[in-house]
């Protein structure tokens, strides 16, 4: 399947002040490794409280850290899959193992969508 996305590694810059917040997220274009930004947020919000600019930066640096953790669960796709099983007495009862790749498959499909 062709990667739709830019592959990461991401960086994600950002600051506070006061109650404005500025945040950058920059990855390097697959087609000329020149880095660029990928996406941009520059708010001035009227909510009070520091906490709420603060949890908005930390949303960014999660979705910087998207293509680290994608490659991540790739591998662990490839580890669980080596370990899955399926036990059968009266009915099929997968094994911890076939549980968590399941969750991981279908969350590598949902991100590669």
């Amino acid at each position: 399947m062709k990667q739709s996305f830019t592959p990461g590694p991401w960086r994600m810059l950002g600051k506070i002040k006061g109650n404005e917040l500025n945040a950058w997220i920059f990855g390097k274009d697959p087609s000329d490794g020149i880095e660029r930004e990928l996406q941009v947020i520059s708010l001035q919000d009227s909510h009070p409280i520091k906490e709420h600019l603060e949890r908005r930066l930390a949303d960014m640096k999660l979705i910087a850290s998207a293509p680290s953790l994608l490659e991540a669960l790739k591998e662990c796709e490839e580890y669980f899959d080596k370990r899955a099983d399926v036990d059968y007495a009266d009915e099929y009862i997968a094994n911890s193992e076939m549980q968590l790749l399941s969750m991981i498959r279908e969350t590598i499909k949902n991100a590669e969508k």
